[in-house]
């Protein structure tokens, strides 16, 4: 009889003692803390977007409160019907998006911030994938930093977008564009962006792209003369 009072015993002390110390420091805050909620909602997105391609990521934080979404190693494959009929392999070492004050109901704004990109060449249009691959470091286009700043007028429907980025040893590309009015329209699937443009303009800087092209491109686009005329087309008479 004595081991089995000694066996009670024990189990009324360890229940006097209380729950495991991790226990113990919980507390229901810890299940409707905002930034969990928010991680759980992005986690979400996240699993959605398997549906549609193969998706994995190393680490997920998020700060609500600084407005700040943060994802570390993020690799996913898009479908071959999303580009030109082949699957597209894509690499990011970081990806960051900041909105700056939370609590701003009038506007969505903010920058998206990709770092370590990486893009097979095999994304790109057919006709760029050969000479890609000729010219491209194991076939793969490398952008050491890629930024979206972005901001939406919820009241007005307006739309500004500044996206800048740099291609090693081939360019760096500025585009900046205005919407009047931006919308989306349809379902889904079948869903479409369109807008009221009100500017647009493209910037690029040659990092050593345009000597490793130039040679490849049609004799109208690399002549200063008639590159505009290529690029836009004949104008109507």
């Amino acid at each position: 009889m004595r081991p089995s009072l000694l066996c009670t015993a024990a189990l009324v002390v360890a229940g006097v003692a209380g729950p495991p110390a991790v226990a113990q420091d919980r507390s229901l805050w810890d299940l409707v803390n905002s930034d969990r909620l928010m991680t759980q909602a992005v986690q979400a997105l996240l699993l959605t977007a398997r549906t549609q391609t193969d998706l994995t990521y190393g680490d997920l934080s998020v700060s609500l409160l600084n407005g700040q979404i943060a994802i570390e190693e993020l690799d996913l494959t898009l479908p071959a019907s999303m580009i030109d009929g082949r699957p597209c392999p894509l690499r990011v070492a970081s990806v960051e998006n900041n909105t700056g004050d939370p609590l701003i109901l009038t506007a969505l704004r903010g920058r998206l911030e990709l770092r370590g990109l990486e893009v097979d060449a095999t994304c790109l249009p057919a006709q760029a994938t050969v000479p890609a691959m000729a010219f491209l470091p194991g076939g793969v286009v490398r952008v050491a930093e890629m930024s979206v700043d972005y901001a939406y007028d919820l009241p007005s429907g307006g739309f500004d977008i500044r996206v800048s980025s740099q291609v090693e040893d081939l360019a760096t590309v500025t585009m900046d564009a205005a919407f009047d009015y931006l919308w989306i329209k349809g379902d889904e699937p079948e869903i479409e962006v369109s807008g009221l443009l009100k500017s647009a303009s493209l910037t690029i800087e040659n990092l050593g792209g345009w000597e490793a092209f130039a040679p490849i491109l049609p004799p109208a686009m690399s002549d200063p003369s008639r590159a505009a005329a290529f690029v836009t087309g004949p104008s109507a008479a």
